[in-house]
């Protein structure tokens, strides 16, 4: 390698169990398509748990690895071209990369232990066995990522960052993101055996400006933390319409006006070309940026149910009315639930679909609303299934794990009630083939508990496969596209509009 030039790279995630295919895999690759410069090894290659004879191991251009969860057997005698890097910190090559690596076991190791490393430092190759948390979160894999490497994110930016999430590796690469004027492309390897388990590149150690034409998005969200207590926030008063982070301290918000709330029609820029019906309590109409894709029904099925007036809860809109009505005996609530019967029955028609309606009801929220998605029948039957997977992958941010009630088709709802009149929660709805069954998870009153209020979508997201719509800016249709979708719906409810009965 000549300084300054540009070399290409062989990068795999080995099994611990058989180093030397993966070796023999670099060697056949490097005759394939190669030649390679040299190649980097993930996770675990010679974990202390193992003993693994090299003797006979030929390595053919220099291959460099770190450490994954379980250490490094350092007993081991490496044959030559084949280099432990470390623990952590900086290795430059003779061309001029530098390649930053952070090993597995961080449970002795703290966010400024990695930043005194690496503050500072230009960065060409990045390796960490987890991933960041912040790209672990966007796509619904917990457990894949470490908060400990966000800090990475702001400190750095690598031309490329390669990871493997773990002792199963997931293969997974993400959009580029363009930070400080340069691109990061992140790529996380399955394990040898798996599809994907290797990527080669060209790379050198000047980078071309990110000007070029190339679709980039921006950093991945870091979440702050303040001492014990996560103070970033999900924001979910504006709904899926105008949905955002922001940050709450000492139980402060901004207050939203009905002539500034997104969901409230006497809102000058109100999106009326979305609005499907307009019934006497509440309104029916498509979400932006649906969870579901257009195909089989034609158009995605995404939509809400809002009540006209500005209150947070059908509990504060009963409140505010000084009436002794329960809130399930209010003239909203009913019309509600006429909205939801039609729509079930539409959907129904259509096809074997069930239907599932949420609602996350809270004080801090500015005007409450009901969500729902059409699911095929053969689909729904692993809802509770993936409802608790996702509690378990979200239980580090919660100071208790969520619980879930379950109520089915004969079970008196008394319980339910009580809360739904006393308290915040979160609640889905299926409408299924055997009948209804409702879900209910309790959050109290205390208004500065943190909620991720991407909760619901991201059960229903992982339920359809559809873990790439779990946030809905990345789902945006222009208004002509929205305009379409909701004359489709409106086609198809047109015979079930509540409207006709009242």
């Amino acid at each position: 390698m000549k300084k300054g030039e540009k070399v290409k790279v062989l990068v795999l995630n080995p099994s611990t169990k058989n180093v030397s295919k993966a070796i023999n895999i670099i060697n056949q690759q490097n005759k394939k398509a190669g030649p390679f410069s040299f190649s980097i090894l993930l996770g675990d290659v010679f974990p202390s748990k193992d003993f693994v004879e090299t003797g006979d191991l030929t390595v053919n251009i220099p291959t460099y690895f770190t450490e994954g969860e379980h250490g490094y057997n350092s007993k081991i005698e490496l044959p030559e071209n084949l280099v432990h890097l470390g623990e952590i910190g900086v290795y430059k090559l003779v061309n001029g990369l530098k390649i930053g690596y952070v090993f597995g076991n961080l449970k002795n190791i703290t966010s400024n232990d990695i930043l005194e490393k690496f503050k500072g430092q230009s960065i060409d190759i990045m390796m960490t066995y987890l991933w960041p948390d912040a790209i672990a979160r966007e796509e619904n894999l917990l457990l894949s990522g470490d908060p400990k490497l966000d800090i990475l994110i702001s400190e750095l930016n690598p031309q490329y960052w390669f990871s493997c999430g773990g002792e199963n590796g997931k293969y997974f690469e993400r959009k580029p993101y363009i930070k400080d004027g340069k691109i990061t492309r992140f790529i996380s390897l399955a394990t040898m055996g798996e599809n994907r388990c290797w990527y080669a590149f060209q790379i050198g150690p000047i980078r071309l400006n990110s000007n070029q034409n190339i679709d980039a998005t921006p950093p991945p969200i870091i979440n702050k933390p303040n001492g014990e207590k996560r103070k970033l926030e999900l924001n979910e008063n504006e709904n899926e319409t105008s949905m955002k982070r922001s940050i709450y301290s000492n139980k402060t918000k901004l207050e939203i006006t009905p002539e500034s709330c997104f969901l409230c029609l006497s809102n000058p820029k109100f999106e009326l070309h979305m609005i499907v019906s307009i019934a006497k309590y509440a309104y029916l109409t498509v979400s932006k940026g649906p969870l579901t894709l257009p195909k089989p029904l034609g158009f995605s099925g995404h939509g809400m149910i809002v009540p006209i007036e500005h209150f947070p809860t059908m509990r504060e809109y009963v409140k505010n009315k000084k009436s002794s009505l329960k809130v399930q005996d209010s003239s909203l609530f009913k019309e509600v639930q006429q909205f939801q019967e039609s729509l079930v029955e539409m959907f129904r028609n259509l096809g074997d679909y069930s239907v599932i309606f949420w609602e996350i009801s809270r004080k801090r929220s500015v005007h409450g609303h009901i969500q729902f998605v059409p699911v095929q029948d053969m689909a729904i039957v692993n809802f509770r299934k993936v409802l608790d997977n996702q509690i378990e992958y979200d239980k580090r941010f919660y100071p208790e794990s969520l619980k879930v009630r379950e109520f089915g088709n004969e079970d008196k709802l008394e319980e339910l009630n009580e809360v739904i009149n006393n308290q915040d929660y979160v609640l889905f709805t299926i409408y299924g083939k055997e009948g209804i069954t409702k879900y209910l998870i309790e959050l109290g009153n205390d208004d500065d508990r943190f909620f991720d209020a991407q909760f619901p979508r991201k059960v229903v997201a992982v339920l359809l496969n559809l873990k790439n719509r779990i946030h809905w800016t990345k789902c945006i249709e222009t208004k002509e596209q929205e305009s379409i979708q909701k004359a489709e719906f409106q086609t198809n409810y047109d015979k079930y509009d509540i409207m006709k009965n009242i």
